[in-house]
């Protein structure tokens, strides 16, 4: 049979569906203008426009889920400006310094304080227009009067041992307005009364008296010339300063806390203007004047 080759249509490749997106398809036509075209030279033709316009959409769909890469970095700022000098310290003492030294600012540099030399007289340390030396206390051979500026700085008010020893009070109040404090509350211990026993009350109060500003507290936490052991005064400690009110630096006429306690409630106070001595509500308020023995 004989086959008409005229029948045959070449369908352009620009009517064949494709994605509007695509890229146009670069197969090249196999056919030449005015030859015939045979069946399987056109078929293979169509099998490869095929093949490329599949091919194409994969492309396109690869492309579509693509993630672009990420940009070069940038160049690198500029160095901020340099930040404030700290604050001058110190974390280290001299190679030359020896056990006990110590080492303080003099306001505009350190300097170093030699630890006293071994002695069998006790030695305090006390600051002089804030520099701190080491001073010998007294071993008994100086004997001190009433009236007296004790070894702490304070007034003497009372001595025993011929004057060797005795009681000084602060120069001046720690407080003139300030209550007992723990009210409602019994204090085990703080309640000696005689000569020798204020310290010990003060020490009872501050360890069972969580209350802030209380009298023992105020006197204990008194510090005059390096020495820190300043304690409330007992009843009769007290009674013994009010004798020699006259000797002592300003004083006032008010009423004065004891470290002795009398009830839950109450505890013992000292008047300066009559010399009266009574138990007072705790949240009252008081006087306080530290004392010190040596």
């Amino acid at each position: 049979m004989k086959l008409n080759f005229s029948t045959f249509f070449i369908v352009p490749l620009s009517l064949i569906s494709l994605p509007l997106s695509a890229h146009p398809i670069s197969e090249l036509n196999t056919f030449d203008a005015g030859s015939p075209v045979i069946a399987a030279e056109m078929n293979g033709n169509f099998d490869s426009v095929k093949k490329a316009a599949n091919d194409n959409d994969s492309r396109i769909t690869l492309l579509e889920s693509a993630k672009p890469a990420a940009g070069p970095q940038g160049k690198t700022g500029p160095k901020g400006a340099t930040g404030p000098a700290g604050v001058n310290g110190v974390d280290f003492l001299p190679v030359s310094a020896n056990k006990g030294d110590i080492l303080f600012w003099d306001g505009s540099d350190w300097k170093l304080t030699a630890a006293p030399s071994k002695s069998s007289t006790p030695m305090s340390l006390i600051l002089v227009d804030g520099v701190p030396k080491w001073v010998a206390q007294s071993n008994g051979s100086r004997v001190y009067n009433i009236g007296d500026t004790g070894p702490a700085g304070g007034k003497v008010f009372y001595t025993t041992d011929g004057g060797a020893h005795g009681l000084e009070a602060a120069p001046s109040d720690q407080s003139s307005s300030t209550h007992w404090g723990c009210t409602d509350k019994n204090i085990p211990g703080a309640d000696g009364t005689k000569i020798g026993t204020g310290g010990l009350n003060t020490g009872d109060i501050v360890a069972n008296c969580s209350d802030a500003g209380t009298a023992a507290k105020v006197a204990a936490n008194y510090w005059l010339n390096g020495f820190r052991d300043w304690y409330l005064p007992s009843q009769i400690e007290l009674s013994m300063l009010y004798k020699n009110r006259k000797l002592v630096d300003q004083l006032g006429k008010g009423f004065y806390w004891t470290s002795t306690e009398s009830f839950d409630k109450y505890a013992w106070y000292q008047g300066f203007s009559k010399g009266e001595q009574a138990y007072s509500l705790k949240d009252k308020k008081a006087s306080v004047r530290a004392i010190r023995s040596f």
